[in-house]
């Protein structure tokens, strides 16, 4: 073939990208390399060798376009240090493509690890914020009109548990990236017998993906990672969606810290909650970043193409811009104040009408498609007449029940202010997973449990990769001591 042209070499390298994989690439190398040593294949005073100058590359002097990528300059960088017929030999037995995808896989997990702490961190948040706002009242809504009595514990709590599905989903792709491909070689492996569960257990992984086509070819532990980034940012989204809208002047329900609002440059007077409108943005990207990289693939044969070069750093992307969402939400949250003299103006007695339906029927008095026709009617006529919802039960219920159902039905006072009363009403409440203060309390105590459980599991998972640091450089500490 003739030499490629300066304009494809630019368009196709890989340069930039791969500086996040890079400190991944140099460990995978450097296990190689013992790799190579303990199978009688290279000397020791060579593998020393390969190994410090490995070490000794830095970060800026991959750059190299005409080199197309990160593999092909470390390689080239260290045959310039100790020559063609040492250096030459870093690439025996291996391939960039099983290569790369290991490094991808070793990147991942720690971001996977970093993302994880992150959410612990906002869990921990959120049930504080649960904590103090047991009994605090606050309107439920569907359709974005007020529904039911709710508490802003409850609200939180619901958080909290979509989040947590984020947390489990992300451990379970945490399994499968746990996976090493090293051994594959290009595709079909290669003669050199490689220990590829050797070559696993010092990079740290958890098992290998067996089939080598398979190896070169999967992407889908990216795809995973980037739609449970997808999903997460859209749970994220929900939190800052409701800041936006109880943050403005019309629902008054919060106020969030000067530190994360802004001022118009033109209205001195607002105060816009810009953070919450930027992760807005943010997860419309992660999105995004997930349709591109399926996108990229759904057509594409079995095996490695170049093509796979473009989803790296979408994959990256994503998490940078997940981690920094999720911990800056969580700084927000813990300045977010709650404003009861707001929210309790907002609390209308008729957001109780589904609730006295529930009662008439319960108590025998109608049936439940009669008491809702009865409740319909009495909220009708406080709208139409411009009175309470609680003063037209007192005086219009006796009066409308004898003309739908032929039953005068009287409660007493006690009974509506039970109903109505939004505190009285939420504690009526039994029903397991209800705004009651005892469910809610029950609630945090299970959740609190719940994360301490999965902290210490995530902690473990930390030990394991820091684990793996100290024996790689045990094991090169022990070549550095074996006398010739």
């Amino acid at each position: 073939m003739k030499a490629a042209s300066d304009e494809m070499l630019k368009y196709t390298n890989s340069i930039d990208n791969d500086y996040e994989i890079f400190e991944y690439v140099i460990k995978v190398n450097i296990v190689h390399v013992l790799f190579l040593y303990k199978k009688g294949i290279i000397e020791r005073h060579h593998a020393l060798k390969l190994i410090k100058s490995l070490q000794s590359i830095r970060k800026s002097s991959v750059s190299d376009y005409k080199l197309e990528d990160v593999h092909m300059n470390i390689e080239n960088i260290i045959i310039e240090k100790i020559g063609k017929n040492i250096g030459g030999q870093l690439n025996l037995g291996k391939s960039r493509n099983d290569q790369v995808v290991t490094s991808i896989r070793l990147m991942t997990k720690h971001y996977v690890v970093d993302l994880l702490q992150s959410l612990i961190n906002l869990e921990k948040v959120l049930l504080q914020i649960s904590k103090k706002n047991t009994s605090v009242v606050i309107p439920s809504y569907t359709h974005l009109q007020q529904a039911q009595f709710s508490t802003v514990s409850h609200y939180y709590l619901a958080h909290h548990d979509s989040i947590f599905r984020d947390i489990q989903r992300l451990i379970e792709c945490y399994a499968r990236v746990n996976k090493s491909t090293m051994g594959a070689g290009a595709i079909s492996t290669v003669l050199v017998e490689i220990d590829r569960k050797y070559i696993a257990n010092m990079l740290g992984f958890n098992g290998l993906i067996e089939n080598s086509i398979d190896s070169v070819s999967s992407r889908d532990f990216m795809f995973e990672c980037i739609s449970l980034m997808s999903i997460l940012m859209t749970n994220v989204e929900k939190i800052a969606n409701e800041i936006i809208l109880w943050n403005s002047s019309e629902f008054s329900y919060i106020d969030i810290s000067d530190k994360y609002a802004s001022t118009s440059s033109i209205m001195p007077q607002k105060k816009n909650p810009v953070v919450a409108e930027i992760i807005r943005a943010k997860t419309a990207k992660i999105l995004g970043n997930f349709v591109t990289s399926m996108t990229i693939v759904k057509n594409l044969t079995l095996g490695y193409h170049l093509d796979y070069q473009e989803i790296t750093p979408k994959l990256s992307d994503s998490f940078v811009e997940t981690i920094s969402t999720v911990n800056i939400l969580s700084n927000m949250l813990k300045e977010v104040t709650f404003s009861e003299t707001s929210i309790n103006e907002q609390l209308d007695n008729s957001m109780a009408a589904a609730d006295l339906a529930n009662y008439l029927a319960e108590q025998n008095y109608v049936s439940f498609r009669e008491a809702h026709h009865i409740v319909g009617m009495l909220s009708n006529l406080s709208i139409k007449n411009k009175i309470s919802f609680k003063y037209a039960v007192k005086t219009k219920l006796s009066l409308i029940s004898k003309q739908i159902s032929r039953k005068s039905i009287d409660l007493s006072d006690i009974q509506i202010e039970n109903i109505m009363n939004p505190l009285s009403n939420i504690n009526l409440k039994k029903t397991i997973g209800g705004p009651s203060i005892s469910q809610s309390n029950s609630m945090i105590s299970k959740r609190e449990k719940n994360i301490k459980t999965v902290d210490h599991l995530i902690k473990k998972m930390i030990n394991k990769l820091n684990s793996t640091e100290t024996k790689l450089k045990s094991e090169i500490s022990k070549l550095e001591e074996v006398k010739s």
